[in-house]
């Protein structure tokens, strides 16, 4: 599954605005949360029902620290209780082959 495959599946219009529902979880365990949209660090920073118009995202809490996104921390000091903004799309990706691909392919709708 690609990110886009996980984002158009996992996402959701809720009270006009879009949400990714589910947590990414990479094939090793790593896991963590994606958003894109007007109200996230995302780019742009508007509301689009396909994932494949973002080139940055918002993450946040991921389960264990990864220095490919350290720069991205809001809090570098505490990795898995921070957001990590404007993270580019390559970046993402990247995160995701490292720990094995996306492993979840569900969608809760």
């Amino acid at each position: 599954m690609t990110l886009d495959e996980f984002l158009n599946t996992n996402r959701a219009k809720k009270n006009a605005l879009y949400r990714t529902f589910n947590r990414i979880i990479c094939k090793d365990g790593f896991t963590f949360s994606i958003q894109c949209g007007s109200l996230f660090y995302s780019e742009p920073r508007r509301e689009f029902k396909a994932a494949e118009k973002y080139s940055a995202f918002e993450l946040g809490f991921p389960s264990h620290a990864d220095e490919l996104i350290s720069e991205y921390a809001e809090d570098e000091q505490k990795p898995t209780r921070t957001v990590y903004a404007y993270v580019p799309r390559e970046v993402v990706e990247q995160l995701i082959n490292n720990h094995g691909g996306i492993k979840n392919d569900y969608s809760p709708f």
